[in-house]
C-alpha cells in the first residue's frame, strides 16, 4: 500500500519546510513583511474549494507556525479573508477540527494572543454568527455553509461597526511588528553529492 509520489506535493512540502525554519523565517520577514498575508491569499485560494488543490497537512502547520511567530498579523489575515470559515467549510479534516478547536478555546488558547487578539476573535465569531453555522454542522450533519461566508468580501453589518478592516489598518500592523532593518545573510551549507 505505497502511495503515488506526486512531485507537487513534495515540493510543498520542501517549501514548507524552508518556511518553518527559524533563521529563514527572521529574514523573510525583513524582506517580506508582508508574508503571511500573501501566504493567506493563497491558502485562501486553495482551501475554500471543496477540494483543497494543497494538502491539509501542509497548510496547517504555517497556519500554526504563523500564529506563534505573528499573532496579530495572522488574526487580522484570518479575519479578513473570513478564514474561520474557510476552516469551517474543510471541517471533515481531523487535523483542521484539532487546529479550529485549538484557536477558538480561547481561555485554554496555547498561542500567546493576549487580551486584545482574543477579543479581535470572540467578537468576529460572535457577529458573524460563526457558532449557529458551527451547531448546524452537529445537528443537521447535512448542513452546507453559505459559500458566501468564506469570501473575503463577506462582511454582515454587526462585524462591519465592530472592526475597520481596510488596507490602513492592515499596513499598520505590518510596520508595527516589523521594526529589523538589516538582513544577515545566512552562508549555507554545501550539498554533498554521490561523488563526494
Amino acid at each position: 500500500n505505497q502511495k503515488a509520489f506526486h512531485l507537487s506535493y513534495y515540493r510543498a512540502y520542501r517549501t514548507q519546510r524552508a518556511l518553518l525554519n527559524p533563521e529563514n523565517w527572521d529574514n523573510l520577514v525583513i524582506v517580506m513583511p508582508e508574508l503571511i498575508n500573501f501566504f493567506f491569499e493563497r491558502m485562501y485560494e486553495s482551501m475554500r474549494l471543496p477540494f483543497p488543490k494543497l494538502s491539509i497537512p501542509i497548510i496547517l502547520p504555517i497556519l500554526d507556525y504563523f500564529m506563534q511567530k505573528d499573532p496579530d498579523q495572522t488574526i487580522i489575515s484570518m479575519i479578513n479573508h473570513n478564514f474561520f470559515f474557510v476552516l469551517l467549510w474543510n471541517i471533515e479534516h481531523e487535523s483542521i477540527r484539532e487546529f479550529l478547536f485549538k484557536l477558538i478555546d480561547l481561555p485554554k488558547n496555547p498561542y500567546s494572543l493576549g487580551l486584545t487578539n482574543s477579543l479581535k476573535i470572540s467578537k468576529y465569531l460572535k457577529h458573524t454568527d460563526f457558532f449557529a453555522d458551527f451547531c448546524k454542522f452537529i445537528f443537521y450533519p447535512d448542513h452546507v455553509i453559505d459559500i458566501r461566508k468564506c469570501e473575503t468580501l463577506y462582511r454582515p453589518p454587526k462585524l462591519s461597526k465592530v472592526y475597520d478592516l481596510n488596507q490602513n489598518t492592515f499596513n499598520n500592523v505590518v510596520k508595527k511588528s516589523k521594526h529589523r532593518s538589516t538582513v544577515r545573510l545566512i552562508n549555507p551549507k554545501p550539498i554533498q553529492t554521490l561523488s563526494d
